[in-house]
């Protein structure tokens, strides 16, 4: 992967367009170099996430945008997805490991 990249989408809040979220990875991708399984394991992750942003965070508000960025460089492809809504507090979430919680 020696390809150095930076792209950045901004998408309404629209369901439909979650699949631009997984097209353009499949092109990022293709320009790292990384194998087909990892093409579409990677696609299909962000475009969920994608799409969780939107209905979750956003609350399908088509005014909130959804914020998609790649950054390719050296050995990695980093990828974040933010939203608009409020957030929550990760000190409090259980861990869903415990016997307790399954």
């Amino acid at each position: 992967m020696g390809t150095c990249l930076h792209v950045e989408m901004t998408l309404s809040s629209r369901v439909d367009l979650a699949n631009l979220v997984h097209a353009a990875s499949d092109e990022i991708c293709r320009l790292a170099g990384l194998d087909e399984d990892a093409m579409l394991n990677l696609g299909l992750a962000l475009r969920e996430a994608a799409i969780n942003a939107m209905k979750h965070g956003n609350k399908m508000d088509e005014a909130k945008p959804v914020r998609v960025t790649f950054d390719v460089g050296g050995d990695r492809i980093e990828v974040r997805i933010t939203d608009q809504g409020q957030g929550f507090d990760f000190s409090r979430i259980v861990d869903p490991r415990l016997p307790q919680n399954i």
